[in-house]
Order: structure tokens, then sequence, then C-alpha cells
């Protein structure tokens, strides 16, 4: 115990069965914390100043980049490597287009004050474009995923009403109303898809045409990685590229459950690697509409041309695959 003669005061509270001492300045330091952060859940761009200055002040070597388009099961990997590999940074982020990056900052802003937050994708978008500037990804290892371009779509296609918050789930509580509102959805989704696919999209609905290329449009033209381009075990469902610096591992969201602990232990040099499921479609809170759009949805023939002939498509999935997709979008 302190000695109470010293002069010195200190706070003293018990973690598991040691005593923890902090002084009156360790003490000022936590509640300066808590205060700035309170406040920053009010500040958008006190928020991100703060966010971005503490990613520069923990630079590491061998950082991690988990780096793919949005809804293809990319958060349990980062979130599995982030808690066994504390000794690397991983940053987790969807895009490095200026334009994208722009806009999402856009759309946060106008949420900020009902859905504040004291991180986002983008802005470690924002800061691994200010790392490439300076030459400092050299040594990084990349991690980036494939989905089934339908399933993905329609997944993104929910995540994007919760981002956008322009539909009420909250208030599909019966059945009836859980009909109606997977009619709708289904109703609107191929709305979309004709007005991107036919020239007249545009910000809301730019997410359909993602799975076709998003890895020229964003691997190869900011790390010059060209996987479209070069050959894929297709059966395997995974390879690692190897580069002159920079290693980057791509694997099929199908094949993660049977091969993906193992992969992932070689490929981050991390034995014993284990796969944490974060929160998938299925839990979220439209949990109950999502499950009912997949059972009533029928995909058209157009809609699985596009997708399933795309050179994307084609390098990384096999006729037997695509003939299982077909099935079951085609019911």
């Amino acid at each position: 115990m302190p000695d109470p003669s010293s002069g010195k005061r200190h706070s003293v509270f018990r973690r598991g069965a040691s005593l923890v001492f902090r002084r009156p300045a360790t003490r000022l330091r936590h509640a300066t914390r808590r205060l700035v952060r309170r406040v920053a859940r009010r500040r958008y761009k006190l928020a991100k100043t703060l966010y971005l200055h503490q990613l520069r002040s923990r630079q590491r070597p061998h950082e991690v980049l988990v780096y793919q388009m949005g809804r293809v099961g990319s958060l349990s990997v980062a979130h599995s490597i982030q808690r066994q590999c504390p000794e690397r940074n991983v940053y987790h982020i969807h895009s490095l287009r200026r334009d994208h990056l722009d806009h999402w900052e856009r759309l946060r802003r106008q949420q900020w004050r009902d859905r504040p937050m004291l991180s986002d994708w983008h802005w470690r978008g924002y800061y691994v474009l200010e790392r490439l500037g300076e030459g400092g990804c050299s040594d990084w290892s990349i991690v980036t995923m494939v989905r089934d371009p339908i399933a993905r779509n329609i997944s993104a296609f929910f995540q994007e009403r919760l981002a956008r918050r322009d539909y009420d789930f909250g208030a599909c509580q019966t059945e009836a109303g859980v009909d109606r509102a997977a009619d709708e959805l289904i109703d609107l989704l191929w709305l979309q898809a004709e007005e991107f696919f036919t020239g007249r999209g545009d910000w809301d609905t730019a997410y359909q045409g993602q799975p076709l290329h998003w890895f020229d449009l964003e691997l190869k033209a900011f790390f010059s990685i060209d996987v479209v381009g070069e050959d894929f075990p297709r059966e395997r469902g995974w390879r690692v590229y190897e580069g002159a610096q920079r290693r980057t591992l791509l694997i099929k969201l199908e094949k993660l459950d049977a091969v993906g602990e193992a992969v992932l232990s070689d490929f981050l040099k991390t034995p014993g690697f284990r796969l944490h499921r974060y929160k998938r479609g299925t839990q979220q809170d439209y949990a109950l509409v999502y499950k009912r759009l997949l059972e009533r949805i029928e995909v058209p023939s157009w809609y699985l041309r596009v997708l399933y002939d795309s050179p994307t498509f084609t390098r990384f999935y096999t006729e037997k695959e695509r003939s299982v997709f077909e099935r079951r979008w085609s019911r």
C-alpha cells in the first residue's frame, strides 16, 4: 500500500487479485480523454481529427490492410486479425478513391448529430491514402476477399438502406408487414439495378457495379496488383500474390469456413489463428425482412448474365459454382 506519510495521494482500485495505483496526473489525463470523447461525439470535425491523430501516432512495421468491397465477410476477418495480432495495426477499408471517400464523408456529416461515432472506415481510407503518398505502405500485408456477386449486392442493398436511413425496418413487426416490406424492397432493388446498368445510376446505385470493377478501380489502381488478369486456383479458392515487398491474400468468402483459419494463420505467421464471427446480416435489426426477401426473390435472367458472365466472376468461380448460384436465385 502507498505510504500515507509520503504526502502523495493515490487512487486505488482492484483489478483481479492485484491493486493498481493511479497518481493525480494519471487520473487527470484519463478524465481529459473522457471529456474530449464526449465532446467529439457532438462535433464531426473534432472526432475525425482525433481519430486521424491516433492513427498517425501508432505507426508500426508490417501493418495489415483488409481492403475489399463491402459486404463480402471482411469484418469478421478484420476483427479476428486485430484480436490475435496485437503487435500489428489493422486498417479495414472499402475504398481509396477520393470521390468515394468524399461522398461517404458528406453522408456521415449529415447524420452525425443523430448517429455519432468515434471511428469510421472512410477516415481510415483517408489515412491510408496519406501513407501511400508518403511511400509508407511498402511492407504492408493486404487481405482481400470476393463473394457471389448477387448475394453480395443484395446484402449491400440492405446496408445502403441502413446507412441512408431511408427505410423504417422497425415498422415491420407483423407477418404481413414483413411480407410487404420484402416485396417493396425487391421492387426497389430491381429498379436500382435497371437504373445503374442502363447508365442512369448515381451514388445510390453505385454498389450494383462494384463486383464488376472493384478490383481494377481499387487494388490494381492503387497497388498495381492485377488479380483479375492473373491465374487463380478456382477450386482451391485462395491465392497469395507475392510482390517485392508486399504480399496480398485473396480468398473467396465461400471457402472461408473450410480453409480460412489455416490460410490466414500461414499468411500472417500466426500459429493457431481463429476466425471469430462478427454480426451477420441475418442477425441484425432487419433480420426478418432480410430473411423473407431471400425466400421470395427471383433474379431476372439478364441480371444473372451481367454478373456471372463478367471477367471478374469467371476468374474466381468455377462452372459448378455458377450452376449452384444460378439454381439458388432462379427458383
